[in-house]
């Protein structure tokens, strides 16, 4: 399952794999540069499963994943605003 698949329907299960496909491919052939839109409106997301696992997924890939850098930067004012409402 690519990275848009997975994070179309983002689950807590799926943080581990898309930090490893990242890895594994990079920022670009991972596909997550393309879908980083999309990983930014799961951690802004009323869905507080989809919440989770999408600042997991943006956590995950700041430690682990260096070169993503720039773009898990554009997952923080949603990953901020979500947790200011907690």
């Amino acid at each position: 399952m690519s990275i848009e698949e997975k994070l179309a329907e983002l689950k807590i299960d799926d943080v581990s794999s898309i930090v490893d496909a990242v890895k594994k491919d990079g920022v670009k052939n991972s596909g997550l540069a393309s879908n980083i839109t999309v990983l930014a409106a799961r951690c802004d997301s009323k869905d507080a499963d989809e919440a989770v696992a999408g600042l997991n997924t943006v956590k995950k890939l700041a430690e682990e994943c260096p070169e993503a850098q720039a773009f898990t930067k554009e997952c923080l004012s949603a990953c901020k605003s979500i947790v200011s409402t907690d």
